[in-house]
């Protein structure tokens, strides 16, 4: 009888301690987890970061705003906060090695296809982009974007920079 009550006692405890193990492995498991969230963020950021800019169509660059904006405000945030980021320091990869003059014609030859990218726009396509940066979701993207740019660029990247964000502003005021 007592035997038999020790072997009882026995898988009573290998059972609990069984249930524990199992506990604990689901708790790290979650508590360890990536946030869906977090790894949606980073697969969009890594597809939008493997294409260069120029690459991008009109077309593909309007499906990917469309799946942006579907996104819940937060991670749309922070996705575009992540992809700046990573804008940036391929930026700074790529001039690491350039000169100030070498920098600042390149900064030139941006804000002229700028002006030709909207010089080819037809007045429909100007008005709705006019459209979307005048409306409260452009303004408040926007002001997200120069506040990245004040925040995240050293004061020699703001200067260098400024003729890209003047010629945006002008043009969008047209």
């Amino acid at each position: 009888m007592g035997n038999e009550l020790a072997k009882l006692k026995l898988k009573q405890n290998l059972i609990l301690i069984g249930v524990f193990i199992i506990l604990g492995t689901l708790i790290a498991y979650n508590a360890l987890r990536p946030d869906p969230e977090e790894v949606k963020i980073a697969e969009m950021k890594d597809i939008i970061l493997s294409q260069k800019d120029s690459e991008i169509s009109s077309e593909e660059r309007l499906q990917m705003r469309e799946m942006i904006e579907k996104l819940p405000p937060n991670t749309r945030k922070k996705l575009i906060t992540e992809v700046m980021r990573g804008r940036l320091e391929q930026m700074r990869e790529e001039n690491v090695d350039l000169t100030e003059m070498e920098k600042k014609d390149k900064v030139k030859e941006v804000v002229t296809k700028m002006r030709q990218r909207f010089t080819k726009m037809t007045l429909e396509q100007r008005n709705k982009a006019k459209e979307r940066m005048n409306s409260p979701e452009g303004k408040k993207m926007m002001n997200e974007a120069l506040g990245f740019f004040y925040k995240e660029f050293s004061p020699q990247e703001r200067e260098l920079m400024t003729p890209i964000i003047d010629e945006f502003s002008i043009q969008m005021g047209q």
